[in-house]
């Protein structure tokens, strides 16, 4: 919730990963495991279901708010700040 990063091996100390490697290791191992996008798409869809369901019943003006604050000068930042930091870790 405090936006945090953490380093691959801290993600896994807590429990936010399950492993580190290399990309190549994460391709063997997802086709290892099987592709599956259809369950992909059906989870991505039940993790938003709430959010859009949320959206939809307070209306237009919450969206707007909602969209307004995600694009905002603030959040624009904050989120240039976290990509700089993850890609300064390469």
């Amino acid at each position: 919730m405090e936006g945090r990063l953490f380093d691959p091996a801290a993600a896994v100390e807590h429990g936010l990963a399950d492993a580190t490697g290399t990309e190549a290791d994460a391709i063997a191992r997802a086709r290892a495991l099987g592709h599956a996008p259809a369950a992909y798409a059906q989870i991505k869809a039940a993790v938003l279901r709430p959010l859009l369901a949320a959206l939809d019943r307070d209306g237009p003006a919450e969206r707007e708010a909602w969209l307004d604050t995600w694009f905002s000068d603030r959040a624009r930042r904050l989120l240039g700040d976290a990509v700089a930091r993850l890609t300064a870790r390469k």
